[in-house]
């Protein structure tokens, strides 16, 4: 069946139109030809109506595409909304934006100054030998280089003794090194807590951490990383018993690690079998 033209008119039309005809069944007038394409348009369409009626995929949405009501672009929301259908329509909440998690500040390049070892500010031009040097805007590139995760340094302290009564004055260490770990700490508090984060955050299993360390030739065996995220968890474990006491004395604690959305809350029940 060929495609059916549809013709919008006022209501002034439409009943202008529907006199003319009335007068031409009553009179036994002729129309003009173009209210006889209309009612041909018409009867088209009543037959095309019903001949997609004869199927059981007929819907409210194309059948109102059918009648030319709405147009194929137009989406079903915008359809539901002037449909004259039982169904109660629920409005629309509207979605809160995501907030972003705030990105920490970048930490700065450390800048490393080269200086000219031939030549100064005020020397004459080696080259035409007739100009004199000058201040001039320096060269800058950056460079992202990368080195194992863990370094190994051996701190040798000075030692002094007196000859006479043996008394040994040994050299203090840096106040960097001591917020690290005590004197003869081997693994500092810093190894520690990346041990532990490789571990327990990243996933990264002992051993692997053991062969990628080999691979830089920084060699740290599996159960020296393991002892080192042990002490870790012993120095925190007094937080995580405050904070079992703390949630056993709240007034109410939710847990649900549901992250998809609940989209109906009531209970399924399932019907019987012969009910």
């Amino acid at each position: 069946m060929t495609k059916i033209l549809f013709t919008e008119m006022t209501e002034e039309e439409l009943n202008a139109f529907i006199t003319r005809v009335e007068d031409a069944i009553e009179y036994n007038l002729t129309l003009e030809k173009k209210d006889l394409t209309l009612l041909f348009e018409a009867f088209k369409a009543c037959l095309h109506l019903q001949e997609r009626a004869s199927h059981n995929d007929l819907t409210i949405k194309k059948l109102k595409k059918l009648l030319g009501m709405v147009s194929s672009s137009e989406k079903l929301k915008g359809m539901m909304a002037n449909s004259d259908s039982s169904e109660d329509t629920k409005p629309e909440k509207k979605k809160e934006p995501k907030k972003l998690q705030k990105k920490s500040a970048p930490i700065k390049a450390e800048i490393v100054h080269h200086k000219i070892e031939k030549h100064s500010k005020g020397d004459s031009c080696s080259e035409c030998l007739k100009g004199k040097l000058y201040k001039f805007e320096p060269g800058s590139f950056i460079r992202v280089s990368s080195e194992s995760p863990f370094r190994t340094k051996n701190h040798i302290s000075e030692k002094l003794r007196c000859n006479m009564c043996e008394k040994v004055f040994t050299a203090s260490l840096p106040k960097e090194v001591l917020d690290d770990g005590e004197t003869g700490q081997k693994y500092g508090y810093t190894s520690r807590s990346l041990m532990s984060i490789y571990k327990y955050f990243s996933g990264m299993p002992f051993f692997r951490q053991e062969t990628l360390q080999s691979i830089f030739n920084c060699h740290i065996s599996a159960s020296s990383i393991f002892d080192q995220s042990e002490q870790v968890a012993n120095m925190i474990k007094p937080v995580f018993d405050h904070l079992k006491v703390l949630a056993s004395s709240a007034d109410h604690f939710y847990l649900d690690d549901t992250t998809n959305k609940i989209l109906d809350k009531k209970p399924i029940l399932k019907k019987r079998r012969g009910s």
